[in-house]
């Protein structure tokens, strides 16, 4: 019996001693994710460990705290066991902000006034003279020089900054930045030089005869020319299409002769005659064309728009157009010059009266 019972003993103390080893075992197992195990302070992910305050993802390591190191989180990743993955978190928007200068914008200011352009006219003279207003220059005239024949016309520089001034014989005078590139005064003619016109680079010009006859020099390229038998009626004018590869010849009675690429939109010819046409000017694009008549009339043809019915008491010897193409400058025999459309009026220059104005050119 105490036999039995000491074994019995025995066994609960073996029974004990096993419970005791599986509390054992259990606290030891507990201890084994506590302060020395993965993620605990010692550990990994401790505050010296990966994901720590001061590891990868830290304060100094990459993409720190204040993201002053790079991409990452506050802390790093989270503190997990090595079984499950770590979740993926969003890199913090708290990274060390980056001070821009303010940002000032410009004062708005009202776009400056664009002025129209230049304005202003030359009046050339019989005598050589000649005399401007408005933005046109002074330089120069052939007034006091001797002229085997008298000036019939005037042309500008494409500059603005110099002429030319031809006599019925064709005798060329050049002023400012106007070249000379040759004349007909040494060749006897049939008609007198009735006009002139220079092409677009001013590096020449045309000069015409009563009779339709066509002279070019410099960089001036001939297209052609009426024959005498085809002008019933004398050439009084002409006008350059703006590529310089083409002009206009208008005759007294209004007709119009084209050459080059300058196109036909009309002429007076075919229609009641008034007054004797003295000039011809090209619109600013050159598709259209104004006539003048001596009596100040003026009619125009394809995109050209401007037209004047009333007459003056002066005779009227020629028009020049303004930059825009808006407005016109007619100017008499008298030296009086009436400003229409957009054109500025100004008084007379000085000696008007005093000389015959036979030509007007225009800014």
């Amino acid at each position: 019996m105490d036999a039995r019972r000491s074994i019995r003993g025995g066994r609960l103390l073996l029974v004990i001693a096993v419970i005791l080893a599986a509390v054992l075992a259990a606290t030891g197992a507990a201890e084994a994710g506590g302060k020395g195990g993965s993620g605990g302070k010692g550990g990994s992910g401790d505050h010296s460990g990966s994901g720590g305050h001061s590891g990868s993802g830290g304060q100094g390591g990459s993409g720190g705290q204040g993201g002053q190191g790079g991409s990452g989180g506050q802390a790093g990743g989270p503190n997990s066991s090595p079984s499950t993955s770590p979740p993926t978190t969003s890199a913090p928007t708290t990274s060390t902000s980056t001070t821009s200068p303010p940002t000032t914008s410009p004062p708005t200011t009202s776009a400056p006034t664009v002025p129209a352009g230049p304005q202003g006219y030359w009046l050339a003279g019989s005598d050589g003279s000649v005399s401007h207003n408005g933005d046109a220059g002074d330089y120069g005239s052939a007034a006091g020089a001797h002229l085997s024949q008298p000036i019939v016309g005037i042309a500008a520089t494409a500059t603005g900054h110099g002429y030319w001034l031809v006599a019925a014989d064709g005798g060329i005078f050049a002023f400012g930045d106007a070249a000379f590139h040759g004349s007909t005064g040494a060749i006897k003619l049939a008609k007198p030089i009735v006009g002139m016109a220079a092409t677009p680079t001013g590096g020449g010009y045309w000069l015409v005869a009563s009779d339709g006859g066509l002279f070019a020099f410099g960089d001036a390229t001939y297209y052609g020319s009426p024959s005498s038998g085809h002008v019933t009626q004398p050439i009084v004018g002409m006008a350059v299409a703006p590529s310089g590869h083409g002009y206009w010849l208008v005759a007294a009675d209004g007709g119009v002769f084209n050459y080059g690429d300058a196109g036909f939109f009309g002429s007076k010819a075919s229609g009641r005659r008034k007054k004797q046409v003295v000039g011809i000017v090209a619109s600013r694009h050159g598709n259209g064309y104004s006539l003048v008549a001596n009596d100040g009339t003026v009619v125009s043809y394809g995109d050209a728009t401007y037209r004047n019915t009333k007459a003056f008491p002066h005779p009227v010897v020629g028009l020049a157009v303004t930059a825009s193409g808006q407005g016109v400058w007619l100017a008499a025999s008298d030296g009086t010059v009436s400003a229409q459309g957009d054109a500025t009026g100004y008084p007379p220059p000085a000696g008007t009266g005093t000389h015959t104005i036979v030509g007007i050119a225009g800014l």
